[in-house]
């Protein structure tokens, strides 16, 4: 977990770049090296922002709920 999540919420996503992905997809990937992937995102790699309340309903599936709004 990082600072910047953890205002939010108790839990963070595995977040991987492409590099990290695609190790995370490889067949053959031993738990160690698995293990050293899980690690928080960077915070300074992310953006906080408010969207608009219809991002708590799961059947709202259109791009405008992750749009950045000054409507909270």
């Amino acid at each position: 977990m990082n600072d910047l999540v953890s205002k939010y919420h108790q839990r963070m996503p595995v977040i991987f770049n492409v590099e990290k992905a695609n190790a995370f997809l490889r067949k053959d990937i031993d738990l160690e090296s698995l293990q050293t992937l899980l690690k928080p995102f960077s915070e300074n790699e992310m953006d906080v922002y408010p969207v608009d309340k219809h991002i708590n309903k799961m059947t709202n599936d259109f791009p405008e709920v992750i749009k950045k709004t000054t409507n909270h």
